[in-house]
């Protein structure tokens, strides 16, 4: 990660990537080793984002990624409207109203599956069936800002 003028930003963003990366949640202990931060910083940030329900505790004291980043997924898809666009283009092309189409999008080397139409005729195993299997069984699946869409 590239460095910025405020470092505190910067241990921010570590600690966000390392809760996101991460396969399971994580203690403030041990984003402290792994990050080698002082722990009064890292209880510090976490507290801030935890504050700004950025992200969550568990009752076992371990950390999440929180809801308010929905909110900024959310925002994020109304000003750029590129999901809308993606179904008004279905509609205008009714040749691929009978098939399933994904709208996706690659952001820092990783597929963002952003929107789906399925196909009116059923797959033997239903389109989001299959996202939400992907979801569980790739190691690096994380939730998009729509439901059973994820990042893989």
């Amino acid at each position: 990660m590239s460095s910025t003028a405020v470092p505190a930003l910067d241990k921010t963003f570590q600690i966000l990537d390392l809760i996101t990366d991460s396969s399971q949640p994580l203690t403030a202990a041990h984003i402290a080793k792994e990050l080698n931060l002082p722990r009064s910083s890292t209880h510090n940030i976490l507290q801030s984002l935890l504050t700004k329900h950025v992200i969550y505790k568990d009752s076992d004291s371990r950390f999440h990624l929180g809801s308010y980043l929905m909110y900024w997924a959310g925002k994020y898809e109304q000003q750029q409207g590129v999901i809308q666009l993606f179904k008004d283009l279905i509609v205008q092309y009714p040749i691929l109203l009978q098939h399933t189409v994904t709208l996706s999008k690659l952001d820092l080397g990783e597929v963002v599956f952003l929107a789906c139409h399925e196909a009116p005729a059923r797959l033997a195993l239903p389109f989001a069936l299959a996202f939400a299997y992907q979801r569980y069984s790739l190691p690096r699946a994380k939730p998009c800002s729509q439901p059973f869409l994820w990042t893989v």
